[in-house]
């Protein structure tokens, strides 16, 4: 309760404090799933549209910096394949939650946020700095 308090409420810590946990599949032992799956349905049930759920995911993990280099080009930023392991783990995961019934607020918001998760092919091919 605490981190979503922190991350979806307030927005003092950003989504990116996830990148230390492991989440592929072999690796994340049960307390990883649990916690997770409770923070993610907890910001799910709570947020009000897709909209803001995608408004929290751009915001907790940027995609570029809010400067620019030498060329006036963003700053691509590495999130440390958060995005991937998170769209994984709604997909493997949070799908099977009895939540996740059609036309839920649930189900809209999980959509948003798995399609927040996405990784554009080209920002995965640009070295990041």
């Amino acid at each position: 309760k605490l981190l979503y308090y922190l991350v979806a409420e307030r927005r003092i810590l950003k989504l990116t404090v996830l990148k230390v946990i492991d989440m592929s599949p072999d690796e994340m032992g049960e307390n990883g799933m649990i916690f997770l799956t409770i923070l993610f349905s907890r910001i799910l049930d709570a947020l009000d549209s897709p909209q803001q759920v995608t408004e929290l995911f751009d915001w907790g993990i940027p995609r570029t910096k809010h400067n620019m280099d030498e060329d006036g080009q963003d700053i691509l930023i590495d999130d440390g394949g958060l995005k991937e392991s998170l769209s994984v783990f709604f997909l493997h995961t949070l799908k099977a939650s009895p939540k996740n019934k059609k036309k839920s607020k649930f189900r809209a918001n999980l959509k948003a946020a798995a399609k927040a998760c996405e990784v554009n092919e080209l920002d995965s091919m640009v070295p990041m700095s």
